[in-house]
């Protein structure tokens, strides 16, 4: 393999494992090896065994991680000691469920469900106290091939709508279950972004930017961010209110300070801009996500303007209803836009739930402090016939979403349905801001744009790219890129250059990014494994082996995955090294127990090593593997 080959099959896959270049360069190892399987050009599917497996392995096992010492921050339990009876009321919302260690015995029932899509078997069983999760694959002479045993370690969810699982697999790493208990439909199913013939199995990692809004307080690893260590489950009072530890002393203190604020924020008494921010760092979503320079969304804080940490963009206007739509719906409706302080918290109480039996009136009383003088159009009798008298039935009806199995509450507020939400209005040659952009200078509002049409131009693919607007868009960002910039604090900017760069086929400039975007200070963890990996990749193409090895070498100590065991693998097969390529390949196995290509490189180590008895089996395993 060349390195113009690599290269141009690498700018295909922003976001995505190169799996064509990592599937050839298995293919290229199987047949040094004298495998003498013949690798078909497609993607193959990458979960089974012969024995299901349990994730809990050692293969991640070696790094035992050091983790960052969270500043500032108390804990909710130190907030209760002061304020009980809003604790109290606190644990009765979803917020404080939303993220629990498993109890097996307040789990959804034991099930078996087929997914014909993926041809997979799922089964959901108690084992010694623990909720397991099985994955199996199904053959065509009616058999399973047993994948994937693992125990789950946390739920995500409150369990109002659905119930999502995580499992640990390895120090501080977990991946998402690809099963969800979805409880409007009393019944299992596959977790969103799963139900599809391809799909990621067990191999989702979690991040620190899921955790942040699924879970409570989490630390990361001084070596990693992708290593996470939850020292608080739920979404607590330090998320809306701020760290605590100065908040405490400062009420200890002895004397009082004298014309010091207490630095515990309030969002009741902040302006409506800084208020919204708080319940938008984790509710205001879209396709785009661009960070702010030199910082990173996690490090915001409630009372900051949450643009200067990450503003996020639409390509498209959804049709109807989403789940994470809810901010953009409000923000669209003239009720919002008409008053000077209505935000999420004018409705929502953070702190106290609404029960089902009293939302009616709940609710209507909202819609009174500014409805009472016009009222409804409809008589008392009417609105009790048709909907019980409650505002939101007819003005913020619960729709479908895109999440099968979920309906939630439209905030667009309005008479229902809204036509003009049924058109499919493209956002043209730019993406549309859901941010407000007016906080930001003039070189920080540029730079989030331009961020944002890179990432549309990625996001587009190839077709768009070579279109006469994808053309026009992609002159445009480069001449921007071009502008000397020497500032190493914007790693942000300088691993999107990076993926530009690759798209347009100028892979030298893009190695050049690449090095100097690893160099920058703030390099997310997933953005540097996405870097080492197309780093490994052209230097093996380059026939820079040692380099490649040390590359995904540092790959397997940052996350959990089993492409880079697979071609540490490899890399360590063609330096000689067969006990130890042997080692990496077997835990390539462990993590993708269906990739053929890693049975066949596994394979040929063992030949290499004179393993008859080894390979028979991995080649059985092969030819069983072919029967789908």
């Amino acid at each position: 393999m060349d390195s113009t080959s690599a290269g141009d099959d690498l700018a295909q896959h922003r976001g995505r494992r190169p799996w064509r270049v990592v599937l050839a360069l298995a293919a290229v190892a199987a047949a040094a090896g004298g495998v003498v399987y013949i690798l078909r050009g497609h993607r193959v599917d990458q979960h089974a065994r012969s024995k299901p497996h349990n994730n809990e392995t050692d293969a991640t096992l070696d790094v035992v991680p050091e983790w960052k010492p969270l500043e500032g921050f108390a804990g909710s339990q130190a907030c209760r000691q002061c304020h009980p009876s809003q604790f109290e009321t606190y644990l009765q919302t979803a917020h404080s469920r939303a993220l629990t260690e498993v109890d097996p015995a307040h789990e959804p029932p034991d099930a078996l469900f087929d997914h014909a899509p993926s041809r997979r078997r799922y089964r959901v069983t108690r084992q010694d106290g623990r909720l397991m999760h099985e994955e199996s694959l199904l053959l065509d002479d009616g058999s399973e091939f047993p994948l994937t045993k693992t125990p789950v370690r946390y739920r995500v969810g409150s369990g109002h709508f659905a119930r999502s699982y995580l499992c640990a697999r390895g120090a501080g790493l977990f991946v998402e279950s690809p099963i969800t208990w979805y409880e409007p439909a009393a019944s299992w199913g596959m977790t969103p972004g799963f139900d599809s013939a391809e799909h990621q199995s067990f191999s989702r990692q979690v991040l620190e930017s899921c955790l942040k809004c699924h879970g409570g307080l989490t630390q990361t690893s001084t070596t990693s961010q992708i290593r996470l260590n939850l020292i608080e489950n739920a979404i607590g009072c330090e998320r809306c209110h701020g760290p605590g530890q100065a908040h405490i002393q400062f009420q200890r203190a002895e004397p009082a300070p004298a014309q010091v604020n207490d630095p515990i924020v309030n969002p009741r008494r902040l302006p409506r801009k800084l208020a919204e921010s708080v319940c938008q760092q984790c509710h205001l979503q879209a396709d785009i996500h661009v960070g702010g320079k030199g910082v990173r969304a996690i490090d915001y804080r409630p009372g900051q303007p949450l643009e200067k940490f990450s503003t996020v963009f639409r390509l498209q206007r959804e049709k109807g209803m989403t789940v994470v739509g809810h901010v953009e719906q409000l923000n669209a409706s003239a009720c919002y836009r008409k008053s000077r302080s209505m935000t999420c918290i004018t409705c929502h109480d953070p702190h106290d739930p609404v029960a089902p039996a009293e939302r009616a009136d709940r609710y209507r009383s909202v819609c009174l402090t500014c409805h009472a003088d016009r009222g409804c159009r409809l008589t008392v009798a009417d609105r009790q016939k048709q909907a019980d008298n409650d505002c939101t039935r007819c003005h913020m009806p619960r729709g479908d979403t895109e999440v099968p199995h979920l309906a939630f509450t439209h905030h667009r507020i309005g008479i229902h349905p809204l036509t003009e939400e049924t058109a499919d209005a493209d956002a043209g040659p730019s993406p549309v801001p859901l941010s407000d952009l007016s906080g930001l200078n003039d070189f920080e509002r540029e730079r989030s744009l331009m961020l944002a049409r890179l990432q549309m131009f990625l996001k587009r693919g190839p077709e768009f790219q070579q279109s006469p607007a994808g053309s026009a868009l992609g002159r445009q960002i480069d001449g921007w890129l071009r502008i000397e910039r020497t500032d190493d604090s914007d790693a942000e900017l300088e691993f999107n250059r990076f993926q530009f760069l690759q798209s347009r086929g100028d892979w030298n400039g893009a190695m050049q990014s690449a090095a100097f975007a690893l160099a920058c200070a703030g390099l997310r963890s997933e953005e540097e494994a996405a870097i080492l990996e197309h780093l490994g990749v052209y230097e093996y193409g380059q026939d820079q082996i040692e380099d490649a090895r040390r590359r995904f070498a540092q790959l397997t100590r940052l996350r959990s995955n089993g492409f880079d065991w697979l071609l540490l693998g490899i890399c360590e097969r063609k330096l000689g090294r067969p006990q130890a390529a042997i080692r990496a390949l077997e835990k390539a196995r462990a993590f993708e127990p269906a990739t053929i290509q890693v049975y066949e490189a596994l394979g040929a180590a063992y030949e290499a090593q004179n393993d008859s008895a080894r390979r028979e089996r991995v080649l059985e395993e092969i030819a069983r593997l072919k029967r789908r």
